[in-house]
């Protein structure tokens, strides 16, 4: 009995690490996130390493010619969709091999047997980041919004965001109630509904929560992000505010989804915090691979210079939402930062 075990185990640590190699190499080569990348690898030694420690006799049990399912093929195993396809079939074939090899050797080990009970979790975890979490667009714009800097009515004007064009849109109410801002949020993701522009809600984790928003923009001094994602689904975005260099390294290392590099230049919505200067995006892209926008007082008199440091993505909140024409503004930046070569 042991012996047919054995072989059940190695075939389905071979289809678990070919699966995860498949996997690992398609998010490496995407738009994926560091330690998004090191989890795959990390699952894979893992492997490697509970079958050294077991000194199971896998190789000596493999044969081949004796595996009367080698040649039953699925109409559908040759074929795949696309990207997402090919992720969600490698991941269903990951996870599956995990389920029988942690009911195999409650045979042989229980503890290791959890140990695959743990990566067969955590693959499901990883399958909703990877095939269901939308990319943060690059050479974006990002448009932020507070209501009491509205020169119009603010629902007007987040339908101009939308049809201007505007990629993310980020609520910022720093002062509002909790309840005021949860039908605020709502009545903007409607208004959102059924377009490419992505919501964002600033600091309120919990209405980011309720109303299944993107993601949620954090300062410096909010949670940080292994208390934030607890809260959020694996698919939601977490963005962090930084202002030097190694705040966006270790934003990066940690795992964000995004960071704000400013502010730029002084603005009043950042009393706080004082200007960084161009040079931090010439930093920022010199040292640090994760998507970007550049923030802080960007409008028709400093956009130029700006993109001459050719920034990932630009946001932009008064220089839209206090014009005279949101929708005309919005164009503008968009085309902008469209007319920018990044070769």
């Amino acid at each position: 009995m042991a012996f047919e075990v054995e072989r059940i185990i190695d075939a389905n640590i071979n289809r678990l690490t070919e699966g995860l190699r498949v996997i690992e190499d398609q998010t490496r080569f995407g738009n994926s996130q560091k330690n998004i990348i090191e989890e795959f690898k990390a699952i894979r030694h893992s492997v490697t390493n509970i079958v050294k420690e077991l000194n199971l006799n896998l190789l000596e049990n493999r044969f081949l010619d004796n595996d009367h399912g080698r040649d039953i093929k699925g109409e559908s195993e040759y074929e795949r969709l696309g990207v997402q396809d090919l992720l969600m079939a490698n991941f269903k074939r990951a996870q599956e091999a995990c389920r029988v090899i942690e009911e195999s050797l409650k045979i042989f080990s229980n503890k290791e047997s959890q140990t695959f009970e743990k990566h067969r979790y955590r693959l499901y975890d990883l399958q909703q980041i990877v095939v269901l979490n939308k990319p943060f667009p690059i050479n974006c714009l990002y448009a932020l919004i507070t209501k009491s800097l509205c020169k119009k009515e603010p629902l007007e004007i987040v339908k101009m965001i939308r049809d201007g064009g505007a990629d993310i849109l980020q609520l910022r109410e720093k002062d509002m109630e909790d309840a005021e801002f949860l039908e605020w949020a709502l009545q903007v993701k409607e208004v959102l509904s059924g377009s490419e522009v992505s919501l964002i809600i600033n600091d309120r984790i919990h209405i980011a929560q309720l109303i299944d928003a993107q993601g949620v923009h954090l300062g410096q001094g909010d949670l940080d992000i292994s208390q934030a994602r607890k809260l959020l689904k694996p698919w939601q975005w977490i963005g962090r505010s930084t202002s030097a260099l190694p705040v966006a390294k270790k934003a990066f290392d940690e795992g964000h989804t995004y960071i704000g590099v400013g502010p730029l230049f002084p603005t009043n919505t950042k009393k706080h915090r004082g200007a960084v200067g161009l040079e931090y995006i010439e930093q920022v892209n010199e040292n640090c691979s994760i998507p970007y926008v550049a923030i802080g007082a960007i409008n028709r008199d400093t956009i130029d210079s700006v993109l001459e440091a050719k920034p990932k993505g630009i946001a932009v909140c008064t220089g839209i939402i206090a014009g005279e024409n949101p929708l005309e503004e919005t164009l503008f930046f968009k085309n902008k930062i469209n007319s920018v070569d990044y070769s």
